[in-house]
């Protein structure tokens, strides 16, 4: 996937990073109960080793955080396959790939960029706010240089909210 990535060819590398979580989600459930399902192949031994299911489960994460930024890059680009359902959809697809990291890793900060972006472009104005403070918060604490992209989606939204809260 990250060669597909490297070379442009972000669909591709999404459909890479798909084949990845279905191979490491079904590692993960045999992991969690080892016994063979009609079907299954028994999972491998000797010389072959197999990770704990918390490695596998962090890779796992880093997969929907990196699935995540594909997408957004392909909504970015005006890529029409990853746009067939509409906008929203797409976005909502960002969102929930980067909650899903999140989930397993909540000091994925790339991860709470992209979700908070996702959430904005939906219309989640306080879940995006959330976010995006929380983002850009961590750099203030843990950087010498603010992440400046999330400072001005942090501001972005707050604009959108002030806006939002005119109406009423």
């Amino acid at each position: 996937a990250q060669d597909l990535f490297a070379e442009g060819r972000l669909d591709d590398a999404r459909q890479a990073t798909t084949a990845a979580i279905r191979a490491a989600s079904r590692l993960l459930q045999r992991l969690a109960s080892p016994g063979l399902q009609e079907g299954e192949e028994d999972l491998p031994s000797g010389g072959d080793q197999v990770p704990p299911a918390d490695e596998v489960e962090n890779t796992l994460g880093v997969l929907h955080s990196n699935r995540s930024l594909l997408l957004l890059r392909q909504i970015e680009a005006g890529d029409q396959g990853a746009l067939q359902h509409g906008a929203e959809v797409a976005w909502g697809l960002v969102a929930k790939d980067a909650g899903k990291a999140l989930a397993i890793d909540r000091t994925n900060f790339k991860a709470s960029f992209r979700r908070a972006r996702a959430l904005f472009e939906t219309g989640d104005l306080e879940g995006a706010l959330e976010d995006a403070s929380r983002v850009v918060e961590h750099y203030a604490r843990n950087s010498p240089t603010p992440n400046p992209e999330a400072a001005a989606l942090r501001e972005k939204i707050v604009e959108a909210i002030r806006q939002e809260r005119q109406k009423w």
